[in-house]
């Protein structure tokens, strides 16, 4: 009985031996996944805090990014602003000075017509105008012969030095119109012809018979050193 008793309680050392042990080794494990458990943790949270770290960055880069980009538009629409500022500037400034120039030319051109035009007024005033009046000393009939050069002798009245009676020739000093007449009359059952000449052209003709009278009158262009002359 005691031999039994022993063996029982030395089965329940051992038992409770093995229980120890196995605690023991319970809360070694427990420890270790504790402390396994206590490094994930940590190392998840510095793994959310490098994240969110990371994320903060980047939110700021792009910030910093849009910031930037910001500033660029602002600063390029400044600089496009001046630029735009000087240029109108500088083009009101040559307008400007366009206007004034154009006013100035202008007055020096009126007042330059406004001289042109008093001088030839007062060169109309003053100068003398070439023109003449003739006729014949005789003034019984006259024979003439076909193509002959009228040559009126009596000069009355003569400007420019243009006529010579000697020749019958009207030489033009001056370019100009020049009012042209003449009168011929014929005696009894007889007839006349004369005809104007501007250089080597014939214009006009006068004629006349039976004691009638014939006459022209006409404006002629004629240009400095022409001549004009009256032929039957």
């Amino acid at each position: 009985m005691i031999e039994i008793e022993s063996r029982f309680f030395k089965d329940v050392k051992n038992v409770e031996t093995n229980i120890l042990e196995l605690v023991k080794d319970l809360k070694v494990e427990m420890n270790e996944r504790e402390s396994q458990f206590n490094r994930e943790v940590n190392t998840l949270n510095g793994s959310i805090q490098v994240f969110s770290t990371e994320k903060d960055n980047k939110i700021i880069r792009i910030k910093n990014e849009i910031e930037n980009v910001i500033n660029e538009k602002e600063n390029a629409n400044i600089e496009e602003m001046t630029e735009m500022k000087e240029k109108m500037f500088i083009l009101q400034t040559k307008t400007i000075f366009s206007l004034v120039t154009l006013r100035a030319d202008y007055k020096l051109s009126i007042r330059k017509s406004n001289n042109r035009c008093m001088n030839s007024i007062y060169r109309m005033k003053t100068e003398k105008r070439p023109a003449f009046s003739a006729t014949f000393t005789n003034e019984r009939a006259i024979p003439l012969t076909h193509g002959e050069i009228l040559k009126f002798d009596n000069i009355h009245i003569t400007f420019g030095e243009g006529y010579d009676p000697a020749t019958g020739y009207f030489t033009v000093p001056k370019a100009g119109i020049y009012f042209v007449s003449c009168t011929v009359r014929s005696i009894e059952n007889k007839h006349i012809h004369a005809y104007l000449w501007k250089n080597t052209d014939r214009l006009l003709l006068a004629y006349g018979r039976n004691w009638n009278t014939g006459n022209f009158s006409f404006p002629i262009n004629l240009q400095k050193g022409g001549s004009t002359l009256c032929e039957t």
